[in-house]
């Protein structure tokens, strides 16, 4: 995931605020509302056309672009889907290499960029690891947690609850 590129051509700046690489999709951009260009796919083919990325990796690059916004953020995912079912499927050499090209292209140095872009995946890969299984674990405990204490019935004031023995011996697992 790449924040805040900024691309500059001669139909002047855009801002791509967030773009996602996929290694089976292809691309897609996420835009806020104020930032929502129709031509971004466009403008980001040419250029990585300008880089000579087609050259390196011929064949089809699908690339999708969405708007977001906090009220369509749970339909996000469908829309992807649907901006890519759209498109041709991607069709490049190499596996997943192309993402890496990407990668640099949009925030190769000479490009003009936002004021601090931020490469999410930049972080070594043990750490976001135990980061997910960090906050997967808290998940869980809270859960398990929320499951144990359970109203107690007929008669209960609000607030006392009473601990379920049934679940107070379930083990807790852990990825």
């Amino acid at each position: 995931m790449l924040r805040d590129c900024r691309l500059q051509d001669a139909d002047g700046p855009v801002q791509l605020d967030i773009v996602l690489l996929h290694a089976r999709r292809g691309i897609a951009v996420l835009q806020r509302p104020h930032h929502v260009r129709p031509d971004v796919p466009e403008r980001v083919r040419r250029r990585l056309a300008a880089a000579r990325f087609p050259a390196i990796f011929p064949g089809t690059l699908p690339i999708v672009r969405c708007e977001l916004d906090r009220a369509g953020l749970a339909e996000l995912p469908q829309r992807l889907a649907e901006g890519f079912a759209r498109e041709p499927p991607l069709s490049l050499p190499a596996g997943d290499a192309w993402m890496d090209a990407v990668r640099r292209i949009l925030l190769e140095p000479g490009a003009p960029r936002a004021e601090r872009p931020q490469v999410e995946d930049a972080l070594p890969r043990w750490r976001s690891a135990w980061g997910a299984a960090a906050m997967t674990g808290l998940a869980a405990a809270a859960l398990v947690a929320a499951a144990l204490i359970v109203p107690s019935g007929k008669g209960a004031r609000q607030g006392e609850g009473r601990v379920r023995s049934d679940l107070a011996a379930a083990p807790l697992a852990l990825p």
